[in-house]
This record gives structure tokens, C-alpha cells and sequence, in this order.
């Protein structure tokens, strides 16, 4: 992996309850790890390829490896979240991984 191509800071954040103003617990997201990270949108005909899970895909991530990163995970970029479809650690090596996840739109 060529390092000059993760230019973008990003918290990995894991859902972790926290609890409100009156003591219950309630979900919430806590950041693990801040890392270096390539964000590349997928195009459309990239997007529409394979199968339907494939089609949920808005942007590959790349990022060095880092153990414990699943699918239940999330990433934040500045005020931009991608929920996390899939972890791939590339060639099984524990060098770097290739998430493809969906960016969530805001409402």
C-alpha cells in the first residue's frame, strides 16, 4: 500500500450504549481508532455489477490493517458516516483492508 494515497483522518467507532440524562442506557458510538484512509466513491456501473448486497456499496475504503474491524462497525469522516458492509483484509496478509460501505444520507 502506497502511503501517500491515505490522506483522509478517520475514526473507526463501534456502537457502544451510553447513558442519557436520567441514567438509561441508550445506543451510542464510540470512537476506537483514528487512522489514515483512502476514500474512493464507486461508480454506477461498478455499483450495479454483482449481486444486490453489491448495489448497497457507495465508497470503497482503504486503510492499514487494524484486528477487530467488522461489519457492525462504523467510519466517520468529518461529519460524514459510512455504515460498514464488508471488512476485506487484502490477500490475507494483516497489511491493509478494503471496506466497502454505504455512506448514510442525512435527514
Amino acid at each position: 500500500m502506497i502511503a501517500g494515497r491515505l490522506r483522509k483522518r478517520v475514526e473507526l467507532q463501534s456502537n457502544t450504549p451510553v447513558a442519557n440524562a436520567i441514567g438509561e442506557h441508550v445506543p451510542g458510538w464510540a470512537t476506537v481508532a483514528t487512522v489514515w484512509a483512502g476514500i474512493t466513491p464507486v461508480s454506477g456501473s461498478e455499483r450495479f455489477r454483482n449481486n444486490m448486497e453489491s448495489a448497497e456499496v457507495s465508497h470503497k475504503i482503504k486503510i492499514r490493517y487494524y484486528a477487530g474491524l467488522t461489519p457492525a462497525m462504523r467510519i466517520k469522516f468529518g461529519s460524514r458516516l459510512f455504515d460498514i458492509q464488508s471488512v476485506i483484509n487484502m490477500q490475507e496478509r494483516n497489511a491493509d483492508m478494503e471496506i466497502l460501505a454505504l455512506e448514510q444520507v442525512p435527514t
